[in-house]
């Protein structure tokens, strides 16, 4: 680090740019015109609310107390990355503070904002709410609990396969209901899509179990009739 006791002189600026001094003993003279600017380097994480970075496109504006903005950028990267912002400035009659300043995120339809004291090099996270885990888990709940209830309603219509069609259709019926919810939530909300896939492929796969199953017994009692 490098420590700076006074800064002196008749005119000119100068700037700080993540530098560590007493702040309390800079002096300016009386009567200069020289200007002096603290610097800091400051970088906003976007994440959902169980810390995931959010990769897809994010807009992101940092604006300093008095509303002006510093960074409008559209972001895929999950951060901003260091941008410089200053802390403040002074002359030999003012100091000028720009904090707090506001870091604004936009994605999809969902805003979030935080403020940032910066006096130092900051890394500083704005978080979306985009989904709980219990939520997920009443998902995942939900999922199982259609696929075994379609299997154990599968088993009790064994005997009558006219009914096994009409079972099967219901699975189908089903899986086309999950494929176009999937497909709506994707459009709407990618990274949530990218929480649920692993689920829906597994639901998937149950319902193709089941539709085999489904299709075995069918089977099974064609051949028994026929061997009659």
């Amino acid at each position: 680090d490098v420590y700076y006791d006074n800064v002196t002189g008749n005119g000119g600026d100068l700037n700080f740019t993540n530098v560590t001094f007493n702040k309390s003993s800079v002096s300016i003279p009386s009567g200069s015109t020289g200007n002096l600017t603290v610097k800091w380097y400051l970088d906003t994480f976007i994440k959902d609310n169980l810390n995931n970075t959010i990769f897809d496109l994010v807009n992101v504006t940092i604006k300093d107390k008095d509303n002006l903005t510093w960074y409008n950028n559209s972001i895929k990267t999950g951060h901003t990355g260091w941008i410089v912002l200053p802390e403040y400035w002074q002359n030999a009659t003012t100091i000028y503070n720009y904090s707090n300043y506001t870091a604004t995120a936009y994605y999809n339809n969902l805003v979030n904002s935080t403020q940032i004291n910066l006096t130092t090099n900051k890394q500083v996270t704005i978080y979306f709410n985009i989904f709980t885990d219990m939520a997920i888990l009443a998902f995942v709940i939900f999922l199982l609990g259609v696929a075994f209830m379609m299997f154990y309603i599968s088993k009790s219509l064994a005997h009558d396969s006219m009914k096994f069609l009409f079972m099967m259709l219901g699975y189908f019926m089903i899986l086309s209901l999950t494929i176009s919810m999937y497909s709506i939530v994707k459009v709407i909300n990618p990274l949530l899509t990218k929480i649920i896939t692993p689920y829906i492929t597994i639901f998937t796969w149950v319902l193709y179990v089941l539709l085999l199953y489904t299709f075995i017994n069918i089977l099974t009692k064609i051949l028994k009739i026929k061997k009659k």
